[in-house]
């Protein structure tokens, strides 16, 4: 992006532009493949093939693309699912992290006895203290 003196819209609009085959670009394409085969395994969904990083412009693109997202979509409403029963099952302190006896056996620490403050005056106006905006002794111009 430096050495081509553009930003992210730019770069991005080029990117998903099909007819667009600066190297840069397509090295920058291949990652974004290579970015979403990894997420897809670590998710165990290797399975599904990843459509071009760019705008579809065939009919059989656009397929492509919608049965990609919608099968994305679908998996991950199911995996939501999955762990909200699974959480639901844990109870609801244990699916925090912690298990339900051992919050409540917790105690706060004793508070230590503070010494009583006695508040200090608040500048008045006429306070030699006080700072106005208009007068030259305020810090501010």
């Amino acid at each position: 992006m430096i050495e081509r003196d553009c930003g992210l819209t730019v770069t991005y609009n080029q990117l998903k532009d099909p007819d667009v085959t600066d190297p840069a670009i397509d090295a920058l394409r291949q990652l974004h493949l290579d970015l979403d085969r990894a997420v897809l395994a670590a998710y165990g969904w290797d399975d599904l093939p990843v459509p071009a990083f760019t705008t579809p412009v065939t009919d059989a693109d656009w397929r492509a693309k919608e049965a990609f997202d919608d099968a994305i979509i679908d998996r991950l409403f199911a995996l939501n699912a999955q762990r909200a029963v699974a959480e639901r099952l844990l109870g609801p302190t244990a699916a925090a992290g912690k298990p339900h006896q051992a919050r409540q056996a917790a105690q706060p620490p004793p508070r230590r006895a503070l010494r009583p403050r006695t508040p200090s005056p608040r500048p008045t106006p006429t306070s030699p203290t006080h700072d106005t905006h208009d007068t030259p002794t305020s810090r501010f111009p």
